[in-house]
């Protein structure tokens, strides 16, 4: 077993920096091949590829203009609620999670506590907090979508917030020249919410996306996105064995999440909560060591030495990695509440709910079990004292082929290519 820093050091040094390096690279290199400057790097995942841009742009002489702009989720589809149908917007503010409550809802649409108490006073058998089964999200979501004071509060907050968000992107310089942003991935939604942002204030010019990964494409022609791991028509294989979760929790950030622009004195800023990454001062000084390290080296990192590392950690971890990863939390709420370790050591009948059979049969009979939450099964199956590991990791990898099939098959996302 080794010293904790030094698993983490171990750890920055053999995956999450080379990745990262890797992923920039490709960043700057699209970037060159489109013949575009600048490239928005979207807070927070994009935060330590923006230090690695600055870095390896300033070795090679390159011209590229580098900027952090804060965005999140929450910030930008508040804007966009109001720009879409109501019941479109409605998806989207019942888009799936993990922690289900009337709540997260509300929070989404910036209800104050007087309008939630309001909104949930006809509202029986359901508490503000109480967390809810997928039937009785449902039930919520019909409610609301019949409740007038509900779509008010939100098109006037989706108001407030365009004008805010547009006074900020002006302000960044969203509206002077042709951009790339860049962000983690996995749908695109993000490009396809700052787009209809652009597109009310008067932008109709198509910027590119480019993304590690994506599961689905961003709602607009193929010309339009990229991505370095993965694309929505292929890579099968390496979407297998591969976790998102952690993925983004190895891109750290010293900032919180943001939650839309204020004005003040004249200039927009970032409104941001106060819940920092527990780890990111650790983190980001190995990054740094590492990158001045290979300052004198010309490091050169294939896609598919990526591959054999990512499929490795994410699939199979040392437990070296494993002592590093632990410490990271996450939460897939888009107002990053409910925060937990990544990797969950796991009770034997806990590990059990998790096999394929069991999973299939909470399906068909639709019965609601008390499954714990898990974000890195992998990592948590590798952590857990359990016999045969094999075999549940076995279990995992025909679920997640299954479950990206499905993906293939359902219907179009929210922003999909017949509302533009």
């Amino acid at each position: 077993m080794f010293d904790r820093d030094d698993a983490v050091r171990k750890t920055i040094y053999e995956v999450n920096a080379p990745i990262i390096y890797a992923f920039t690279d490709y960043v700057l290199n699209t970037a060159q091949k489109l013949k575009v400057q600048r490239i928005y790097f979207l807070s927070r995942d994009g935060y330590e590829p923006y230090i690695f841009a600055k870095a390896i742009s300033q070795r090679r002489s390159l011209q590229t203009d580098c900027r952090y702009l804060y965005a999140s989720r929450l910030a930008w589809r508040l804007p966009v609620y109001g720009l879409l149908p109501e019941n479109k917007a409605l998806d989207l503010c019942f888009s799936p999670t993990n922690y289900r409550t009337a709540d997260a809802v509300l929070e989404r649409i910036r209800a104050s506590e007087a309008e939630k108490e309001v909104l949930m006073s006809d509202i029986k058998n359901i508490g503000l907090y109480e967390p809810l089964s997928k039937d009785a999200w449902e039930s919520l979501k019909q409610f609301f979508s019949s409740e007038k004071l509900f779509f008010d509060v939100m098109k006037r907050n989706s108001c407030a917030a365009l004008d805010n968000a547009l006074g900020y992107f002006r302000q960044e310089g969203l509206f002077d020249a042709p951009f790339i942003i860049c962000d983690s991935g996995w749908s695109g939604n993000m490009q396809c919410c700052l787009e209809r942002i652009l597109q009310a204030g008067g932008r109709s010019l198509l910027n590119a996306g480019v993304y590690f990964g994506l599961y689905e494409a961003p709602a607009f022609s193929d010309k339009t996105y990229g991505a370095y791991y993965f694309y929505p028509e292929g890579g099968m294989i390496r979407k297998l064995k591969f976790n998102n979760n952690l993925l983004e929790c190895m891109l750290v950030s010293p900032d919180g999440l943001t939650l839309g622009y204020k004005k003040r004195e004249n200039r927009f800023y970032p409104e941001c909560n106060d819940v920092r990454c527990r780890y990111f001062e650790q983190d980001d000084m190995y990054l740094r060591e590492w990158l001045k390290n290979a300052a004198g080296q010309k490091v050169s990192l294939s896609v598919s030495e990526c591959e054999q590392r990512l499929k490795q950690v994410m699939y199979k971890p040392r437990a070296h990695q494993l002592q590093c990863y632990d410490r990271y939390y996450f939460s897939d709420d888009l107002t990053d509440r409910k925060k937990c370790s990544i990797v969950r050591r796991l009770t034997k009948r806990e590990a059990k709910s998790f096999l394929l059979f069991c999973r299939i049969a909470r399906k068909v009979f639709k019965h609601e079990e008390d499954v714990p939450r898990v974000f890195w099964l992998y990592g948590s199956i590798a952590a857990s004292g359990l016999k045969c590991k094999f075999v549940y990791r076995g279990n995992a990898l025909i679920w997640e082929f299954l479950r990206l099939v499905r993906m293939k098959k359902r219907k179009q996302n929210i922003f999909g290519r017949s509302e533009l």
